[in-house]
């Protein structure tokens, strides 16, 4: 780790599942704070609702998205990187989105079908707020039956955020997958970075397209 504080990194992110956990709450040597679970909620679909925002279907990013500040730690996810994690990566069979409000680009999100769902991978935008992120989570159910499925799937680091907007579209809770994955996270950066801060998983924002 000294390599990684030479160059500035302040602090390193994992993920892990039970057996990794495990590891992580017994090692002395690698030092990850285990920050909380991933959790899956699911939308069952009827009907269309109307919704600030719209998608529409890209072949790749095509709008430069401008990161503003925001409350949460998170991964940056430039145009680069969904290129790479998404589009180039072999034999995937992501579909992406751009997230429209009022005529202008926002966002994206990137979907998953499977026999009787779709789910929902990854949602990148600045438009954080709770309602702006609960009309998004109507426009993405929107497409989802748009594509034939009456079943939207959304695996996400949990927190309060979360619970508060799904609690209100009426998703329900279940457990994600067969295994449960976790977030961990080390303080590579002594002074400047709070650990209490670090390490609320209230203040971090993760998707399960960070993890598969």
């Amino acid at each position: 780790y000294e390599e990684v504080r030479k160059r500035g990194i302040r602090i390193s992110i994992g993920f892990s599942n039970e057996e990794g956990i495990q590891v992580d709450k017994h090692s002395t040597s690698y030092g990850y704070h285990i920050v909380g679970a991933f959790q899956t909620y699911s939308h069952i679909i009827a009907l269309h609702t109307s919704s600030n925002y719209v998608l529409h279907k890209i072949q790749t990013p095509d709008h430069f998205l401008v990161n503003t500040p925001n409350n949460f730690f998170s991964i940056h996810k430039s145009n680069k990187y969904i290129v790479w994690r998404y589009i180039d990566k072999p034999n995937n069979d992501y579909v992406l989105y751009s997230i429209v409000h009022e005529g202008s680009c926002i966002g994206y999100v990137v979907l998953k079908d499977d026999l009787m769902r779709t789910h929902v991978i990854d949602i990148i935008t600045d438009h954080n707020a709770v309602d702006e992120m609960k009309e998004i989570i109507i426009a993405i159910n929107n497409v989802v039956l748009d594509r034939g499925k009456r079943l939207a799937i959304y695996s996400i680091l949990d927190n309060v955020y979360w619970r508060s907007i799904f609690k209100s579209t009426l998703a329900f809770r279940k457990q994600l997958q067969r295994k449960k994955y976790y977030l961990t996270a080390k303080k590579h950066d002594l002074k400047e970075i709070d650990e209490r801060e670090l390490f609320d998983v209230n203040n971090w924002r993760c998707f399960v397209g960070d993890i598969l």
